[in-house]
């Protein structure tokens, strides 16, 4: 939800017209307004938070659809890479 200086709710509409129009006119890649809930899942799964905490920020009802919000980066599988590593290195050891 979005308000302007005096207090008065911005339609979804407006909110996404005037966004369209501002990266038109930048040097920003072109994507849609949805879009940066996309973003904003993949920075949380790439900060550590679990996809559960994501689902409940994004107010997802259903846990699926923060799956395919949330994308998994290069950091992220490198980062599953090492713990896979790590315990199998441990388990050879035992």
């Amino acid at each position: 939800m979005f308000v302007d200086a005096n207090g008065k709710l911005l339609s979804p509409e407006y909110v996404s017209d005037h966004f369209r129009w501002r990266i038109a006119h930048s040097d920003l890649p072109k994507i849609r307004f949805h879009d940066l809930r996309h973003t904003c899942a993949t920075l949380l799964l790439h900060e550590g938070c679990s996809l559960r905490e994501i689902q409940s920020y994004l107010e997802h009802a259903s846990y699926l659809t923060t799956t395919r919000y949330a994308h998994v980066d290069a950091r992220s599988k490198e980062h599953a890479l090492e713990i896979m590593s790590a315990a199998l290195m441990t388990g050879e050891n035992n």
